[in-house]
């Protein structure tokens, strides 16, 4: 997996991003909430470990910070609500460089605000449900763009329907 194309940069932001990588990037089907414990909490009674589409927490002495399925958190928490996922699709080495500013500038130029999370295998871009369409459009001029059949629903607007672009990828 090696990056192709020329560098561009990203809407004044003295940002050098690839001009077109070649990954795929995966919509991951379901809302996400991101929660905020306070330090030290224990895993909490609702959150379940194999909730899909993931679940991923960090301690810090500051906090914890939960990312889950919006419909596992009780009312009353802090936590931000209304998150879609995107994952890039296969196992990433550690020597790689540039995935994730290649998926955060196209959105930062965008003014689309994000969350990242990345894992031992992968990286995954949250972005909010009220802006999928506009993060998809502008991912799709630097990635390809999956959703599995549940999701295709989700991405009216983008013009996508399998692999995003349909016809240049």
């Amino acid at each position: 997996m090696t990056p192709t194309g020329a560098y561009g940069i990203a809407a004044g932001l003295g940002l050098a991003y690839l001009g077109r990588m070649d990954l795929t990037l995966r919509l991951l089907d379901g809302e996400l909430a991101i929660v905020r414990l306070e330090p030290r909490t224990a895993l909490p009674d609702w959150l379940s470990l194999t909730s899909l589409p993931l679940v991923s927490v960090t301690w810090t002495t500051e906090e914890v910070s939960v990312v889950c399925a919006a419909s596992a958190v009780p009312a009353g928490l802090r936590c931000e609500r209304g998150w879609r996922a995107l994952r890039v699709e296969g196992t990433l080495e550690f020597a790689l460089t540039g995935v994730l500013a290649g998926i955060l500038n196209p959105l930062a130029a965008a003014g689309i605000s994000v969350f990242s999370l990345s894992t031992f295998d992968s990286d995954y871009v949250l972005v909010r449900g009220d802006r999928l369409a506009e993060a998809v459009n502008a991912l799709g001029t630097v990635f390809c763009i999956e959703a599995a059949e549940e999701c295709k629903s989700d991405l009216a607007g983008t013009g996508a329907s399998g692999p995003w672009p349909p016809a240049s990828h």
